[in-house]
């Protein structure tokens, strides 16, 4: 009896290692998928988070602008869009109402009168100038600028008049 019962530990102690390897496997597996679980979860809130369009159109009502000043922080009264609600109309600023990365466009044109002038619009950041755009001396000439810019929340852009 003692021969049997040998063997039969002997074929046990095959079978437990088996097993214990297959428990380290699962628990091992299971460590992961807790993990990848919360990096899930990180990755919809950061997601959600990213969600909010940010993005506006505006311009002025008229197409005949007068009485601007040097200087003059250009206040656009027509809203196509403002998505987010970063644009003022009452100031002219556009505020980041979140952190990255925006683009900026913004066009100009000048009908040309007795002065021969040309004018001229910057866009800032703060007290920055990213860009500008002219237009100037022709019967209808126009001006383009485009800037890419990294934003932090509560940054602020806007166009001002340089001359016109």
């Amino acid at each position: 009896h003692v021969g049997a019962r040998e063997r039969r530990n002997d074929d046990v102690n095959p079978q437990d290692a088996v097993i214990q390897a297959l428990s380290e496997k699962v628990d091992q597996l299971t460590a992961q998928m807790t993990a990848q679980s919360s990096e899930i979860a990180d990755l919809k809130s950061r997601l959600d988070n990213d969600e909010a369009a940010v993005g506006f159109m505006v311009k002025f009502s008229s197409t005949d602008i007068h009485d601007l000043g040097h200087g003059q922080t250009l206040k656009y009264d027509s809203i196509a869009t403002n998505e987010g609600n970063g644009y003022s109309p009452a100031t002219g600023y556009f505020t980041a109402p979140s952190a990255g990365t925006y683009a900026f466009y913004m066009n100009v044109a000048h009908h040309q009168d007795e002065t021969n002038r040309c004018t001229e619009i910057e866009l800032l950041k703060g007290s920055t100038r990213l860009t500008r755009a002219d237009a100037c001396n022709n019967w209808l000439s126009t001006g383009s600028s485009m800037a890419v810019v990294v934003l932090d929340v509560g940054d602020t852009v806007h166009v001002q008049l340089l001359f016109g």
